[in-house]
């Protein structure tokens, strides 16, 4: 199923559900991100990921949550409506770092998404952090650190094996690049997992000359007993294409408790080139799932 197909059927089972039922409430989930303004000074970015409908059936006391696309950035009006509410020059959220409150933010100029940090958490590189204005997320301990040693181990393990199954040369294995590597605990059971994006560059034969391809991976990893296993992989598959030899990046953004079951879903940004857009994944009965993809800019 494709991205767009796959929003399509998410935003119909919204509304679908919504139409059956009362939307209680509705709230943003945003990412928080450094930057360098023009003037080369650090600064702080808020961008909305997804927005979030609760609300109760008509005929069933359990809550439902629905995940929804919020306006694109423009002029249009649905993100000047979008803005005014929630762009608001003062405007506060709280902020959550390691699926727990972790301080607070607010927006510094009217309309606009720079805002001013307080808090303790270092963002910056591929280091991000979430904003919200639920008052009921981020209940969870804040669990968010670096790899130990032997973690690490773990994880350019886990790498190489990935790709290996890929195909990609044994020589080529030793040159693997450790974008991030973040120990999270996704289920509040005191055992952490780790979610890692890693970098591997491979020489191929396009149109006549060699081209160096970057293959990112991006893995959910966790322990059974006293192994590791990847519990999701993200490998994009090189496709020859003119002039294209960039490949998908996936990066964490943070991982949340989003529905309330106690199992914190994990938030990324995926970056193509100018392109980004944001998704959420799920752990269900048979693995990892993505739940929503979109938000971002210049589509998907």
């Amino acid at each position: 199923m494709t991205q767009s197909l796959t929003r399509s059927v998410l935003v119909f089972v919204a509304l679908l559900a919504a139409s059956q039922s009362t939307i209680a409430q509705t709230e943003v989930l945003f990412s928080v991100s450094r930057y360098f303004n023009e003037q080369g000074n650090t600064s702080y970015a808020l961008e909305p990921i997804v927005v979030l409908d609760r609300g109760l059936h008509a005929w069933s006391a359990k809550p439902w949550l629905a995940l929804s696309e919020p306006p694109v950035f423009g002029d249009d009006e649905p993100y000047q409506h979008f803005a005014k509410k929630y762009l608001a020059q003062g405007k506060s959220y709280q902020l959550i770092f390691g699926g727990g409150k972790s301080g607070s933010l607010t927006i510094k100029q009217e309309l606009e998404n720079e805002v001013r940090l307080q808090t303790d958490i270092k963002v910056g590189g591929y280091v991000y952090a979430l904003a919200s204005d639920a008052k009921t997320l981020g209940q969870a301990e804040t669990v968010r650190r670096a790899p130990t040693d032997s973690e690490k181990s773990v994880g350019l393990k886990l790498a190489r094996e990935a790709y290996r199954k890929q195909g990609i040369a044994e020589t080529a294995l030793e040159q693997i690049k450790i974008l991030n590597l973040t120990a999270v605990d996704i289920d509040g059971d005191q055992s952490v997992e780790l979610i890692g994006s890693f970098s591997i560059q491979s020489v191929t034969t396009s149109f006549g000359s060699a081209q160096i391809i970057e293959h990112p991976l991006f893995m959910i990893m966790e322990p059974k007993g006293e192994e590791w296993s990847a519990a999701f992989v993200s490998l994009p598959q090189y496709q020859q294409r003119y002039f294209d030899y960039r490949l998908p990046k996936q990066y964490l953004v943070d991982y949340l408790d989003l529905d309330g079951d106690d199992i914190a879903e994990i938030i990324t940004k995926v970056d193509h080139d100018h392109l980004w857009h944001y998704k959420i994944y799920r752990r269900l009965e048979e693995g990892w799932a993505v739940i929503y993809s979109g938000g971002g800019g210049g589509g998907c």
